[in-house]
């Protein structure tokens, strides 16, 4: 056994205590006493609190004693060995359960008559729920909430209207014992509570304004910052994340006022002016040292200068210099706090947030729920990486309605598709207040049902309700209130009536204007094919006009698609001489659509010079030569509303006054 273990029985006379062996030995008697039904369980419990995870050679040996020891061992054993080493010495993948160890004073409250009516109560009410966790061994922020609700759902808690603070206060100041709570609930915690009560607690106030920041409501909490006398800068200079770069200054320069010394401040500073020597100084001291590489305060120092660094910093060389001065052999996810992570999200493939996100799930840590829609959005992210994210927040009917819109993307099942839109978002209006965190997913999403969907899909199935549904939503929130009326206007058809199409022309209005209004680039290929179906499929010039001036810079094709829309409209020529898009690269059509002789055919010469490059003089000096000399005037008047004095209209210029010449002295 000795030389099992160590290679060389001669070492065990260096050893002080041989706890590998002891563990073994340990493990080897309560297989032994669990088989046999034998042992007293007190003793058979102190046994195994005395036995300590080792890793041998034998499989057999490994699971044995891994297996044998207690949950808290098992927990951090299976979060420092790596993943691949798991199922070598558990035979599962997942991290253990904790075992049931009820505290006394939580129980015997659970149990009595006694019930929380003052202030002062919800503080020890939140400090028994903390205790009974603890000493669970499941001391997270889903178990203490699921905790306190119990508590209110069994009326344990009966406080006065004027005290009903107390207890989001109480949880908010508990969250200190598991690091933090997810974003989302603490900022609907934090709003729930008046902000002169908040203000009163520092600790409270701190947690509201990272979860503002991190939910990307930096007005909010700058708004907070603002109303605090003599901020603290360590905790309230995370604004400057969120915040445009000269908001962010300023709201740097006013925690400065207060504390001038302030080391954490300045090195703000620095990197929102791309200065990183404070920080490479930082880190080489938190790095240096021996030992002190592996000391918990330096890490979460170290993790909290990164994840500035990430945050603040725009150039990826400064970044590079940052990593090597921090001395980490392989970047990942767990090297940086929650606000760099969040700028590094978006910046990675799917496989890479995933992993990031998993090591963070494996560790313990808050994953964001905003952060796995974010992933959720990535191109190309398959369906069973969308279910293994939606499996993390089991309660979350949000990465449901997600999971049901990707998975019916991959069957061809539009309908689902729009109804999990549809749920999606009126879960972001009723429990996340509209947020934009939440929205920019939901204009992914509307990205997809237009990418995946061809027209026959459109045409095949009913959501026309539906779209229209999820239409009277987005506008009924103040900030969208105007889409209605320019719905109205620019796509009246569709929403008025339904058709064939009309679903795929309300979503492709969403999709643009939300697009628009949240900063989200809009790909020209998808507002293309709604002009272009539109055009072709449709007799609703209107709707094909709307999706023309969409283009940020249209083609010749595509003006012949917007020609071909307006064939049998009346104001054709007035449609198209007062769209700036459609005239502006092309001044012969000023001249082909300003004669008169052509009548109504003049949509198909329009097509037959759209299609040739470059454009034949030949023919329009045709045209001309027919013209009378008011007819000319009139023309050269177009062209100086419509281009002015443009080099591109010149050469239009000179053949017209020649055309106009000869009529004169032909006359």
């Amino acid at each position: 056994m000795a030389r099992a273990l160590h290679g060389d029985w001669t070492r065990l006379t260096d050893v002080h205590e041989n706890a590998r062996l002891r563990s073994l030995m340990m493990a080897r008697r309560l297989s032994s006493l669990t088989v046999a039904g034998e042992g007293e369980t007190g003793e058979k419990e102190e046994d195994k609190y005395g036995v300590q995870c080792f890793t041998f050679q034998s499989e057999e040996l490994s699971r044995v004693v891994c297996r044998a020891a207690g949950v808290k061992a098992q927990r951090y054993f299976i979060q420092v060995i790596p993943r691949a080493l798991r199922q070598h010495h558990f035979g599962v993948a997942q991290l253990p359960a904790s075992e049931p160890c009820p505290s006394g004073r939580y129980v015997t409250f659970q149990s009595s008559a006694e019930v929380v009516t003052r202030r002062e109560a919800c503080n020890t009410l939140c400090g028994m729920v903390v205790e009974h966790l603890r000493a669970a061994g499941n001391l997270t922020a889903g178990a203490f909430l699921r905790e306190i609700a119990r508590c209110l759902a069994g009326g344990k808690v009966r406080l006065a209207p004027a005290d009903r603070h107390a207890l989001p206060l109480a949880v908010m100041r508990a969250a200190n014992y598991f690091h933090r709570m997810d974003a989302a609930t603490t900022t609907r915690i934090a709003l729930s509570i008046p902000s002169q009560h908040l203000m009163a607690h520092p600790e409270a106030l701190e947690s509201s304004v990272n979860a503002l920041v991190l939910g990307g409501q930096w007005q909010r909490a700058i708004a907070l910052v603002a109303r605090t006398s003599r901020p603290y800068p360590d905790s309230f200079a995370v604004v400057a994340y969120g915040a445009p770069s000269s908001v962010a200054r300023r709201a740097l320069n006013i925690l400065q006022k207060d504390h001038v010394s302030s080391n954490w401040v300045l090195l703000l500073q620095d990197l929102l002016q791309g200065d990183i020597r404070l920080a490479q100084d930082e880190l080489i001291q938190a790095s240096s040292g021996g030992k002190s590489h592996f000391d918990e305060k330096q890490m979460l120092w170290r993790r909290r200068v990164l994840g500035a660094c990430s945050a603040l910093l725009h150039s990826a060389e400064s970044m590079q210099h940052v990593v090597r001065a921090s001395n980490i052999s392989s970047f990942c996810a767990l090297d940086v706090d929650e606000h760099g992570l969040q700028r590094l999200l978006p910046l990675l493939s799917w496989n890479q947030a995933l992993t990031a996100l998993t090591d963070l799930m494996e560790r313990g840590e808050v994953v964001e729920e905003h952060w796995s829609l974010l992933l959720c959005t990535k191109p190309s992210i398959p369906l069973d990486a969308v279910q293994k994210i939606a499996s993390w927040f089991p309660h979350s009917f949000l990465l449901h309605s997600v999971f049901l819109h990707q998975r019916a993307i991959v069957r061809g099942d539009l309908v689902t598709a729009i109804k999990a839109l549809a749920r999606y978002h009126a879960l972001v209006v009723t429990e996340y207040k509209r947020s934009p965190t939440y929205l920019r997913p939901f204009v992914a999403f509307l990205k997809n049902v237009l990418h995946h969907f061809d027209d026959e899909a459109w045409r095949k199935f009913q959501v026309w309700p539906i779209a229209r549904r999820v239409f009277n939503q987005v506008v009924e929130d103040s900030k969208f209130v105007y889409l209605g009326r320019q719905g109205r206007k620019s796509i009246p058809s569709p929403l008025r009536e339904e058709s064939p199409l009309a679903a795929l022309f309300i979503v492709g209005f969403l999709y643009r204007q939300l697009s628009r209004a949240l900063q989200v680039p809009v790909p020209a290929a998808i507002v293309s094919r709604l002009l272009r179906v539109a055009a072709l499929h449709t007799s609703d010039s209107q709707t094909a006009l709307y999706f023309f001036k969409c283009l940020h810079k249209p083609n010749d094709v595509e003006r012949s698609l917007l020609v071909f829309a307006l064939r049998d409209s009346e104001d054709a020529m007035t449609l198209l001489l007062n769209t700036g898009k459609f005239i502006q690269p092309r001044p012969d059509q000023v001249l082909l659509w300003s004669d008169p002789g052509l009548g109504g055919g003049r949509w198909l010469e329009a097509l037959t010079l759209l299609s040739q490059s470059p454009v034949s003089q030949e023919r329009l000096a045709k045209l001309c030569a027919n013209w009378t000399w008011e007819e000319s005037l009139r023309a050269l008047k177009l062209l100086q509303r419509t281009h002015g004095d443009s080099a591109a209209a010149r050469p239009y210029v000179a053949l017209v006054e020649a055309a106009q010449k000869l009529n004169s002295k032909s006359v």
